[in-house]
């Protein structure tokens, strides 16, 4: 039912909280379709995050949700437009590799690689089909919000790629988010304190609370942008306590 008329690969858009296990979902489906003879590739929106000189002058802005990588306004759409047309309709690409530990920890863009998959792509991220709200509804949430909220619009161009929607919800994403980034952060021995870890996850919960409701409802009903979705909730252990199937009949 994904699939269209168009020649190339399957694209599906994978949207999951930080530390639902993203990654791990994707590298599970690559490896499922390659064990039936078929080829996949999994992108995340993490690799198109800007350079390292691109995204200090997005910080210089001011504006406490974009002082760090990771909300709108922080990748190259433009970038990850034309990766996504050219997989879409020839199932290969360039595509862009990110270094999360370079720069102490800021992060760059650690060059381009070649993909190529006929069967399947996924794309992955933690705020994929969110939608902008509008300033007022934005500010509303969070006095910095209506900055992120006004760079929505443009990731437009990436979901307009997407044959179908796989959407992980979570009931309380923010409580939830918290406590597993400071378990990841435990488990990898960083440096973060728990001060630390919640100064950072701090700067994406007004995203969770403005755009997740309505991302879970579409996905429930007529679909992400109305095209084929499932929607799995999960639990704060990660395990799945339910799923809908949303999209047209």
């Amino acid at each position: 039912a994904a699939r269209t008329t168009r020649p190339g690969p399957c694209v599906v858009f994978v949207s999951a909280p930080q530390g639902c296990g993203k990654t791990t979902i994707c590298e599970a489906m690559v490896e499922l379709f390659e064990s039936e003879g078929k080829t996949a590739v999994a992108l995340s929106y993490d690799d198109f995050y800007l350079t390292h000189p691109e995204q200090l002058e997005v910080a210089s802005s001011g504006d406490r949700l974009l002082e760090f990588r990771g909300s709108a306004g922080t990748h190259d759409v433009a970038l990850g437009t034309r990766v996504l047309a050219s997989l879409a309709a020839t199932g290969e690409a360039s595509a862009p590799r990110y270094d999360k530990s370079a720069f102490s920890g800021r992060g760059d863009r650690a060059g381009m690689e070649a993909v190529a998959a006929a069967d399947l792509v996924l794309i992955e991220g933690w705020m994929a089909g969110f939608k902008p709200v509008g300033a007022a509804r934005a500010a509303a949430v969070d006095e910095g919000l209506p900055a992120v909220d006004a760079k929505l619009r443009a990731y437009d161009a990436w979901d307009a790629h997407a044959d179908a929607w796989l959407v992980v919800a979570l009931a309380t994403p923010g409580e939830t988010v918290y406590g597993w980034r400071l378990e990841a952060e435990r488990r990898a021995g960083g440096g973060l304190s728990d001060a630390q870890v919640k100064d950072f996850v701090d700067r994406f919960l007004p995203s969770y609370a403005a755009y997740c409701p309505a991302l879970y409802a579409a996905a429930r009903s007529g679909g992400v942008d109305g095209k084929p979705s499932l929607c799995v909730e999960v639990d704060a252990s990660r395990g799945p306590v339910g799923a809908v199937a949303g999209g047209p009949p």
